[in-house]
């Protein structure tokens, strides 16, 4: 193709209505509208020859009242040889039919602009030696403001014209239609179809090597040619729809270099339509990298049933593949496609892999709305998205479906493994919520020494993830991170990040403020195992392999509740010679029941890893999940096939071997367990639990047992409240069934320690050959439970070493040193006399006696305030604010000031005639002039 900036456009993508089958048997024809010296001549009606025309420079200008080629016929522009661009307007108002030819001289690219319509029948075809761009605008603009409208046509003026700069659009643009019609440009270059809408039913659009650009505006507006050949369309102006239907193909493979651009309003792809890039089987280009498919709409993408977006390296191919971009107001991709086959071995509806050598492409989804991706369950194949590379040591494309709304996943594989490179990343954002049911599954791999790739799902709302995988796995595997405003991993759900040879697999890490549930088990088939049956308990799951060097993933949980049930797990394992993972909870609640576990565990020469709880007000641990050993004994005999690619084998074990890592340990219990299993050589893992309140029921356990040739663990308790243990629940850092291991120890820190005594809960630091842990309680009151020589059908706290008493551990209890009897004294016999209490002498009891006044009473100082009580409270209740308001208006008066008169001083009291005591200025026992006023008559003397 010539060197032109028009024919790399991004167009808009549409969706048009159902347009009806359009008949070409009606006469065409091709005549000229005498505007520009155009000629067209025919020999018998079918034939049309176009000559003359106007010339300005490289440029050829041609007007034509009608231009419709019919069926069997052909258009034939007999150009000059050196004429680059040929620019034809059709000003009749009527729709160009075109099921023939049309053909060019040369090299020259092919403009034809009709505003009435454009269709091109079944028979149509395109034989020109440049590119072709057809569109329904009302004209094409030029730098020196020249317009060649097809509304108002004039001819073009004498000075040099460049190529056109624009389409000027009028309001409601015309359509563009194919009917099963096959157009294809030259290697290399471009085909634009651009309306109105544009619709292809059927048929192929091909550009080997080139570019195909589709879309257009539904109202008046101007898009604009760039000088990277790329159309700006104006802000605020509708698009038109875009729609591929009954296997519509378009496609632009080669051998690199081919690209894909559609902008519209709605884009409908559907009945096994396709859109293709990348490089083409059997083309080899060591630099050759292929051109991008972008689609953008400013309304909803659609792609329907088996058709697909694809931009591979295909078989026997060597290039690299290009991106898949899409854009859009919503995406809906509902997967149906056939079943896997030679021509399409991996039929995912957006594919960018590599089947030959190469780098796969990256595929992005962008929403101002919602993204829903709906898959089938055919078999392992059965992809939506894939990046994936397992030929090349390239690695796998990276995955990102970003909404301003909704993520939803049902029954859709995302998948982004490499065999030999890097494994691809895989992100999803959904501001609203993010949600994955029904066998939906996240997938990135790598092996031979390189990274798996990382896994990201973020929402501001809540994430679900039901009967779904999460999982990076490899040499060195790769993190995968949940957050949410809450987060579910339910109905058998597995996230996990897996180490095969490599050195240390990855972290998961999901934080959600409301809370964290993980629960429940699924028996319906597992992604990836040809559908066949397993069964499997939600779970979080990080591991290295047997045979591997390298440390297992943590597992962190930052969130306001943690709940496990129904037998799911957080699970940080090692099969290597390194230690497994650690868990780390930093929660307000965390309730285990139903045989829900935090379990870290070790199968070779690794210690397990430590468990960590910081956990704000309470921790429950509660219950079993009995129906857990019935599965195991399943697997075990053969009835239930839990497949490789989730339960490898690592070490020459059964079924029971394999199913651990489906199933995690065969302990049904609820509980915390940091364990080793019996072939393994390391030590158990480490506990360490800081909390308001710890409540162990019904066979719970706190446990970091080692069954191998290992030391067990530790337990480190920090209770702020109460610690409570209720039928058969323990707490045990018991070592070895058989074996030398010690014992760990238990420290334990709580005000108060509950147990009952008939119901068998226990807190054991035994030991089998070896020596028994130490056990240390801080506690201001211990009930029910009493420290033992042996373990008993009672509550038990036991430090034994069971084949040598001598190498017993130690139990220490510390309580407060309080001496009941201090702070009291001893009272009288008699603590009240009763004759001190009826006055003999009421004279002498009033002299006396005092009076003093400890308070104001019961009365308020303001009649418009309450009563209240001058009683002591007592804290045994939170106090009750009063609500009773008042609305009453005091009016406060001036406050009278009475004549101040002088005080004299009391010299002492005389009765009067009623037996009164009165105050008196004078002494009353004496004479003389200082008495002022005679002595009262009394019946008792005066008193001082």
């Amino acid at each position: 193709m010539k060197k032109l900036s028009l024919f790399v456009f991004t167009l808009p993508l549409a969706t048009i209505a159902t347009i009806a089958p359009l008949s070409f048997a009606v006469a065409q024809q091709v005549t000229s509208d005498g505007t520009v010296s155009t000629t067209v001549t025919t020999p018998d009606g079918k034939i049309f020859n176009i000559d003359d025309g106007t010339r300005r420079g490289g440029n050829l200008f041609h007007s034509f009242k009608e231009f419709s080629v019919p069926t069997g016929g052909s258009a034939n522009f007999n150009n000059a040889l050196d004429i680059q661009n040929i620019i034809g307007r059709v000003t009749g108002g009527s729709v160009s039919n075109i099921d023939g030819l049309i053909r060019t001289l040369g090299k020259a690219n092919l403009f034809l602009l009709n505003p009435a319509g454009i269709i091109f029948g079944p028979n149509a075809q395109l034989n020109i030696g440049g590119s072709f761009f057809g569109t329904t605008a009302n004209s094409f603009l030029f730098d020196n403001n020249f317009e060649f409208s097809a509304t108002n046509p004039q001819a073009p003026p004498l000075l040099t014209i460049n190529v056109p700069i624009g389409l000027g659009f009028r309001n409601n643009p015309q359509n563009i239609t194919t009917q099963s019609a096959l157009l294809g440009v030259p290697q290399g270059n471009s085909l634009a179809l651009v309306g109105g809408n544009v619709s292809l039913n059927g048929g192929q659009v091909l550009a080997p090597g080139g570019r195909i650009e589709l879309g257009g505006l539904s109202t008046a507006g101007t898009v604009g040619l760039n000088s990277d050949g790329s159309l700006s369309f104006p802000v605020g102006v509708q698009r038109g729809d875009v729609s591929l239907s009954n296997e519509a193909f378009v496609d632009v493979r080669a051998g690199g270099g081919g690209s894909i651009a559609v902008n519209a309003r709605n884009l409908d792809i559907s009945a096994g339509s396709r859109i293709s890039a990348g490089i083409a089987k059997g083309l080899t280009a060591d630099s050759s990298t292929a051109g991008d498919i972008t689609l953008n709409a400013t309304g909803v993408v659609t792609l329907n049933q088996d058709s697909r977006v694809t931009n591979v390296v295909a078989v026997d191919a060597t290039g690299n593949a290009g991106n898949i971009n899409i854009q859009a107001g919503e995406i809906t991709i509902n997967n149906q496609a056939r079943y896997p086959d030679a021509k399409n071995p991996f039929p995912a509806a957006l594919d960018t892999s590599i089947q030959g050598q190469g780098r796969p492409g990256n595929i992005s989804l962008e929403a101002n709305g919602s993204i829903t991706l709906i898959g089938q369950d055919v078999s392992q194949q059965d992809l939506v998205i894939s990046t994936s590379n397992d030929i090349s040591q390239l690695g796998a494309g990276n995955i990102s479906l970003k909404a301003n709304g909704s993520i939803f996943l049902s029954n859709a594989a995302i998948y982004a493994p490499s065999g030999t490179g890097d494994g691809g990343n895989i992100l999803l954002v959904g501001n609203n919520s993010v949600s994955l049911a029904k066998n939906s599954s996240l997938f990135t791999a790598s092996t031979q020494g390189v990274n798996s790739g990382n896994i990201i799902v973020q929402s501001v709302g809540p994430v679900s993830i039901e009967n779904s995988l999460l999982a990076s796995t490899g040499d060195y595997g790769g993190d995968i991170k949940i957050g949410g405003r809450s987060v579910s991993v339910t109905a058998g759900t597995e996230v996990s990040a897996r180490s095969f040879n490599g050195q240390k697999s990855g972290n998961i890490e999901i934080s959600a403020p409301d809370y964290v549930e993980i629960s429940g088990k699924s028996p319906a088939p597992r992604p990836f195992n040809d559908r066949s049956q397993s069964i499997i308990y939600s779970s979080l799951l990080t591991t290295s392999e047997q045979g591997t060097m390298g440390q297992s993933g943590d597992i962190r949980i930052n969130t306001g509740v943690l709940r496990v049930s129904d037998g799911a797990q957080l699970r940080a394992e090692s099969a290597g010679s390194l230690r497994g993972g650690n868990i780390n909870v930093n929660a307000n609640v965390v309730e285990l029941t139903g045989g829900g576990q935090l379990l870290t565990s070790a199968f070779s020469g690794g210690n397990a890893g430590d468990i960590n709880l910081q956990v704000s007000d309470r921790i429950t641990i509660n219950g079993s999940n009995p129906s857990k050993v019935d599965l195991f004994n399943q697997i075990a005999d053969g009835k239930i096939w839990v497949g490789l690619l989730y339960a490898p084998e690592i070490a020459q074990g059964d079924g029971r071997t394999q199913a651990r890592f489906v199933l995690g340990n065969d302990n049904p219990a609820s509980g915390i367990f940091a364990s080793t299993s019996v072939a393994s050589t390391g030590q158990g893992g480490n506990v360490k639990i800081a909390t308001g309140k710890l409540q162990l029921q019904d066979g719970a356990k706190i446990s970091v047992n080692s069954d191998g040739q290992g030391n067990a663990g530790n337990i480190t308790l920090g209770v702020r409240d109460f610690l409570l243990l209720r039928r058969g629940s323990e707490i045990s850092t018991t070592a070895g069934r058989g074996t030398d291991g010690d014992g760990g120890n238990i420290t334990i820190n709580s005000p108060l320690i509950v147990a009952f005594p008939l119901e068998n809960s226990d807190i054991t630091a035994n030991a089998f050959n070896g020596r028994g842990g130490k056990i240390t309680i801080r506690t201001q009151g211990l009930f029910g439970i009493q420290p033992r020589s042996q373990l008993t059908p009672e509550s038990d706290i036991t430090a034994f070493s069971q084949q040598n008493p001598s190498l017993s551990g130690t139990i220490n209890i510390i309580t407060p040193d309080i001496d009941p009897s201090r702070g009291l004294f001893e009272l009288t016999q008699t603590a009240i006399d009763p004759a001190q209490q009826i006055a003999q002498n009421p004279c002498t009891k009033g002299f006396g006696s005092t009076f003093t006044i400890t308070g104001r009473g019961g009365l308020p100082t303001d009649p418009t305030k309450i009563l209240s009580s001058d009683n002591v409270r007592v804290d045994l209740v939170e106090p009750v604010v009063s609500t009773v308001n008042s609305t009453n208006t005091i009016q406060k008066q001036p406050s009278q000031q009475p004549p101040v008169k002088k005080i004299i001083p009391v010299q002492g009291w005389i009765y009067n005639e009623k037996g009164q005591v009165v105050l008196v200025a004078y002494d009353p026992t004496k004479t003389g002039p200082q008495r002022s006023s005679p002595a009262p008559n009394s019946s008792c003397a005066a008193m001082r």
